[in-house]
Parts: structure tokens; sequence; C-alpha cells
């Protein structure tokens, strides 16, 4: 998240700056290939992670879980760092008192739910991102995390929505759109406890021509996030679309994108069943 606010403080400097003008494809060419894609990753029932939450700097993170089975949940929230290590993050309690740790138990009643609430209480930003560990027999808990921004007075500036993203997104598709001033980014997280990802990405123009091409090794439980733009600078200015394979099934992964005013917004990456079929 650090890497997003930087983004979104630049965003606000730049408010008052005239974008480059670019223009839109209007057409896409896809290839089919002669080699056999994998299958989907399987969106699984027991989502797992929220790749991204802040607090502090002006950042608060407002998680809501929902049990929507009939019967108990029990599960527990961990948070980490960017290199896998466990991460205390500022929790306010239901009394209004605050409390500092690396893991939340929760334990819902039928058709309930509830709020973890990461304020706004230090002066500097902490990032994490989360895992959600259930107990034995524990099923149909959702979660949704709002990750906003509020100003000196306490008003809200900008806020974005992020769902539980499974940990199967290990082959995918994602449109990016850097144009207007807009800028896309990626984050993704490897979830497993052991074994290095070697994340392959290729962004592609609207006719399907490859533009990037790069290979990431994310170690277990590490965490990157970066703009699309910025790493790679021809991808400025441009729409397209990523295709991001791993050679792992556990890879967790969400787009963003920051407007030149310095809103944020989270956006959803493509591997539904049955899509490369």
């Amino acid at each position: 998240m650090k890497k997003i606010v930087l983004l979104f403080l630049v965003g606000l400097m730049a408010l008052a700056a005239a974008p480059k003008p670019a223009e839109r494809a209007t057409t896409a060419k896809f290839h089919n290939s002669s080699s056999p894609r994998p299958s989907s990753a399987l969106v699984d029932p027991q989502d797992r992670v929220l790749n991204d939450l802040a607090a502090g700097g002006g950042w608060e993170t407002i998680i809501t879980f929902i049990n929507m089975s009939g019967a108990p949940a029990n599960f527990t929230l961990t948070f980490y760092d960017d290199n896998g290590n466990l991460r205390v993050m500022p929790l306010l309690n239901a009394d209004g008192s605050l409390s500092r740790s690396s893991a939340v138990d929760f334990a819902l009643d039928p058709n309930s739910s509830n709020e973890l609430i990461l304020p706004n209480i230090d002066s500097k930003s902490t990032s994490a991102w989360s895992y959600l560990s259930l107990a034995s027999g524990t099923q149909g808990v959702a979660a949704l995390a709002v990750v906003r921004y509020k100003d000196a007075k306490g008003r809200v500036v900008t806020e974005a929505t992020e769902s539980l993203s499974n940990t199967q997104d290990y082959d995918f598709f994602a449109p990016f759109d850097n144009i207007d001033g807009v800028t896309t980014g990626l984050i993704l997280v490897n979830p497993g406890n052991s074994g290095v990802a070697n994340v392959n990405l290729s962004a592609q123009d609207a006719f399907g021509n490859e533009l990037v091409r790069d290979r990431i090794q994310l170690p277990a439980g590490a965490r990157t996030v970066f703009s699309l733009s910025k790493v790679y600078p021809n991808l400025a200015d441009i729409s397209g679309k990523l295709r991001v394979t791993s050679d792992v099934s556990t890879l967790s992964a969400i787009c963003f994108r920051v407007s030149p005013a310095g809103n944020l917004a989270f956006s959803p990456i493509f591997n539904w069943s049955g899509m490369f079929r």
C-alpha cells in the first residue's frame, strides 16, 4: 500500500496538470495459440486473501465479514508484510479502545456479520496483506474491505472496495488503462508457506501485440505492488490487457487504478471457470 500511497499523493499534486491526450483502439484481434492452455483456476468457495490493507497516515480500512451459512463460523485473520513476516496492525475494539496485533480471531453466529476497523491513528501509514484461515467445518464466510483516505479534517477523500481474493490466481487476464493520466497497477501475493512463485507477465495492446514480457519471482509469503507504466514505460498512455501465469497454484492478484486527482480504485482480474476452453 505504501507504493499506492505515493501514487495517490503524486496524483493530488498533479491535479492541475493536463494529461497527455491519447486515442483508444476500437477493435481487438486475439490470436489462438497452438500450445495447450492450462486448466482455469476454479474459484474456490474458501476465498482467503485481502491483498492490500492500510492504516495510519490518513488511511483506514474497514473490513466487513458475513457468515452466509446457518452454522457458527470461526476463523482467524492474520496480517503480513511484503516479505511474509507477521505485521502488527492497529485495531479498533468494539468498545472504542485500541489494540495492536498481527492476528484476530472471529466467531460469528449463523447469518450474522461483523466489522473490523484498522483506524487512522498513527502519523505514518502501515500496509499489509491478510490471510483468512477458516476453522475446520467452517464455510460460507464472505468479506469485503474498504480502504479509504481522509484529509486533515477527517473527510473521506477517496476510497476503494476490495473483495476477498482466492488463492488460485495462477492463470488470469486483466485489463490495464493508462490513458488520460490514469495509472494502472498490479498487486501479486504468494500466500504459500514454502516455494518461490515464478510469475510470467505479458502485456499486450488491444490488437494482441506483445509489448512487455517479464518474469517476477515471489518468495513464500511475499507481496509486490507496482505501477505498470513506471516499471514498464512503454505501457504509458495506452490501454490493453495483461496475461499472467505462475508455476505454482497458490497466487493471489488484484489490479488498482489511480487517477490524476489521486482517486484510488481496485479492479478485478478475470479467471472464471471455463474461460480457457
